[in-house]
């Protein structure tokens, strides 16, 4: 596809809601790194100052102010999505940030590649300082449709290293007419990630940290879910994911297996890393 003059390659879209104390951060963590990008704030009907915040920056970043809060970052960034004018878009969680040079790394990858994905990995940081770069199912590697049942399908079904959007950039075409799905209250990354790199045709891994998590205990995730409601969504995303086997030409009773005792594995995983999480920031 042949870019406009005023066409950017990137369009970085953040999600804030009661952000006053890191959206600072967050954006000039994206302004700094002076690459080819825009910047779309959705703000899910702040009540603190971060609309104030984000004013400063009104020369710089697309604002969509939304009036009343919608109760789901899966509405706030479909917004996102349907404003966003690059060629690739990526999202950015309003208390995270990039690592210096990561978006001109990023792109000039995928540049490279041609990739319509690229996928890195991040630096988790929590309150008290500490840091802890977890580990990833993959290493620098372009992977081409014909070996995506080899090497990006079974990470659907074996965990959740392809679920988060805000680490991966998605040529935007593959994925304009996805939505994030408002019966999640958590795993909708995943079921979003699912359909976009069904629709890819390569994915560019990059094992480098190029993207800070900030743990904190009241973000945008789904840390105050019940165990049966994490468990129900994750569950919902397993029923997806069978339906995706035959297209994958994975529909076998092995692959089968995997996939349906996936909701159990996840969900407790998932307690088992929270309560880590806690231990951490205390």
């Amino acid at each position: 596809m042949k870019k406009s003059m005023n066409m950017k390659k990137l369009s970085v879209i953040v999600v804030a809601y009661n952000a006053e104390k890191y959206i600072d951060r967050c954006i000039n963590s994206i302004i700094s790194q002076k690459a080819d990008a825009e910047i779309v704030v959705v703000d899910d009907g702040s009540e603190d100052k971060t609309l104030e915040v984000l004013e400063k920056y009104k020369n710089e970043i697309k604002l969509i102010a939304l009036d009343e809060n919608g109760g789901s970052v899966a509405r706030t960034r479909n917004i996102g999505l349907e404003n966003a004018c690059g060629e690739f878009i990526t999202y950015c969680d309003a208390d995270d940030w990039y690592q210096p040079g990561a978006l001109n790394k990023i792109l000039e990858a995928q540049e490279k590649t041609n990739a319509d994905i690229v996928r890195f990995s991040y630096m988790q940081i929590f309150p008290n300082g500490v840091k802890w770069r977890p580990k990833v199912a993959f290493q620098n590697e372009f992977v081409q449709k014909d070996r995506f049942c080899q090497r990006v399908y079974p990470l659907f079904i074996g965990g959740i290293d392809l679920n988060s959007v805000c680490l991966a950039v998605f040529r935007k075409k593959i994925v304009e007419h996805i939505r994030f799905s408002l019966a999640f209250q958590t795993a909708e990354d995943a079921a979003f990630s699912l359909e976009a790199y069904t629709n890819a045709n390569s994915v560019l891994f990059l094992d480098e940290p190029l993207y800070c998590y900030y743990c904190r205990r009241d973000g945008l995730t789904g840390a105050g879910l019940s165990v049966i409601k994490k468990y129900r969504c994750n569950f919902y995303f397993m029923k997806k994911t069978l339906r995706f086997l035959p297209q994958w030409e994975m529909d076998t009773v092995v692959w089968r297996i995997r996939t349906v005792i996936r909701p159990f594995k996840i969900t407790v995983d998932k307690i088992r890393r929270q309560r880590k999480s806690v231990k951490d920031k205390i």
